[in-house]
């Protein structure tokens, strides 16, 4: 019998309606599940509630209100259950002080404002391994 495909779920958190939107639509068309928030409290109070699943990867703004990415990558990070999430900094700043910052707060990755669709999905696809779909034994 063969594999089952199984959709990736990636989590969007940006304050920016526009650009989770942008995101969102770019990763729906490859074929992810995606979950969008505005802020990290609002992500992380989705997650312990249950209200979504935790994702396989998180593209993280860094200037977001309430908390900053840096602490919402942190927050990932701490917990048993979202430890093994992928984080990606997603940041209008291109600085190296910014992209370290990112990669003591956990993140795998940094992708910079304003982005293309194409760049997105590479870094998506690269840090997955396998695009938009996972195989399992069905």
């Amino acid at each position: 019998m063969p594999a089952r495909q199984v959709a990736r779920r990636i989590m969007v958190i940006d304050d920016s309606a526009v650009v989770r939107e942008i995101i969102k639509g770019i990763l729906l068309r490859d074929g992810y599940i995606v979950d969008a928030f505005s802020h990290g409290p609002e992500a992380m109070k989705a997650l312990s509630t249950g209200l979504v699943p935790p994702p396989d990867l998180v593209l993280l703004d860094i200037e977001l209100p309430y908390m900053d990415g840096y602490s919402v990558a942190k927050l990932f990070h701490q917990n048993r259950d979202l430890e093994h999430v992928i984080v990606v900094m997603v940041s209008g700043n291109d600085g190296m002080f910014d992209k370290f910052r990112g990669r003591i707060a956990g993140a795998k990755e940094y992708i910079t404002k304003p982005f293309k669709p194409g760049e997105v999905l590479r870094v998506v696809h690269s840090l997955l391994d396998d695009g938009p779909s996972a195989t399992q034994e069905s």
